[in-house]
């Protein structure tokens, strides 16, 4: 199992993320050689399991967003006497910042997510600075993986200055930023709606020798479709590909509502849904939905209901989104007027 251990840790240092498949095998397989036990001996707590499989099994109930169980597997990796290193505590705050916190919404918010089926998903950040403060503490240092981390949970809170507050220690620290920490950044500058700096952003991890990803753009790509500065949006995605980077169905799609929403370019984004095709890119329920709310503004009742035909025949779901798009387009082609 020493060899799956190390395949762990390569997947770490890639900053692959396993799934729910890949932690199973793991666990799985230290299980079958009777080698995750916890028990008592002498009044004592005994392990059989090195640390990473702690480690492995608190990633997998984050994944999960199983906060009490990652608890229990912390709780015991301690009674083993072992101490929590950047990678526990990495742990810990990677589930900080994914577990919702419901308390922090009041009563009618909580009732709009649950009605939405939505989870909120700003995490409990204040709880990842409580780890951090516990890595202080204990001498642990943090490395980029966990100030991408902390970023990614302030991002979420739209916190802008406390996101830049940690890249600003990571810089001060001597910490050289990787692409996951410049594509946190770029994010976050786009958030506050400084796309500007997001693009000087790229081109500094360019001249850092650091290679775009399809996460790279894609804020700046839908920062600028949201502004309804469809040029510049399709720049940066022809810019995406000349990299070397594959759109992803979520890039096409931002693509689509921009030009959706744009007067006069149905058609182009008609020809994004195609080209998305031709890419191999299967596009999903918000793809045809955008579009058929293109046709409704327009009174096409028969474009409605052609890519309507297209969603049942691939099996997508109908949501009251697709349904709202065939209304209004009858409303629209028999002159209603529509709110």
């Amino acid at each position: 199992m020493e060899e799956a251990l190390s395949c762990v840790r390569k997947m770490r240092d890639e900053e692959l993320e396993m799934s729910l498949v890949t932690y199973s095998i793991l666990v799985g397989g230290f299980a079958k050689i009777g080698n995750v036990q916890i028990g008592k001996r002498d009044g004592r707590s005994r392990i059989d399991a090195p640390i990473d499989i702690y480690h492995t099994m608190m990633d997998g109930y984050t994944m999960i967003k199983n906060e009490e169980k990652c608890i229990m597997v912390f709780d015991r990796l301690k009674e083993c006497g072992f101490a929590p290193s950047v990678v526990t505590c990495g742990c810990l705050i990677n589930l900080y910042t994914k577990v919702a916190d419901t308390q922090s919404f009041s009563i009618v918010q909580l009732l709009v997510f649950l009605r939405s089926g939505a989870i909120p998903s700003m995490g409990k950040v204040y709880k990842a600075l409580e780890v951090s403060d516990m890595m202080k503490s204990a001498g642990v240092k943090h490395n980029l993986k966990t100030c991408s981390m902390l970023i990614n949970g302030f991002i979420n809170l739209k916190d802008w200055a406390n996101a830049f507050s940690i890249f600003e220690d990571v810089i001060r620290d001597g910490l050289k930023p990787d692409v996951i920490l410049y594509n946190n950044i770029i994010r976050a500058f786009c958030g506050m709606g400084n796309v500007e700096r997001a693009i000087r952003t790229v081109e500094e991890m360019k001249k850092e020798r650091h290679r775009p990803t399809s996460r790279t753009f894609m804020p700046i790509i839908h920062c600028f479709a949201r502004a309804g500065e469809m040029r510049r949006a399709l720049d940066v995605f022809d810019m995406m590909r000349r990299s070397g980077c594959i759109p992803t169905v979520h890039t096409y799609n931002s693509l689509i509502l921009g030009l959706v929403k744009a007067a006069g370019t149905m058609e182009k984004a008609v020809d994004i849904l195609d080209e998305m095709l031709l890419a191999g890119m299967s596009p999903n329920e918000h793809s045809y939905t955008t579009i058929m709310h293109g046709y409704a503004s327009l009174g096409d009742t028969g474009k409605a209901f052609e890519y309507f035909s297209k969603m049942k025949n691939e099996g997508l779901e109908l949501g009251v989104y697709t349904y709202e798009a065939l209304l209004k387009a009858c409303c629209k082609a028999a002159g209603c007027k529509v709110l």
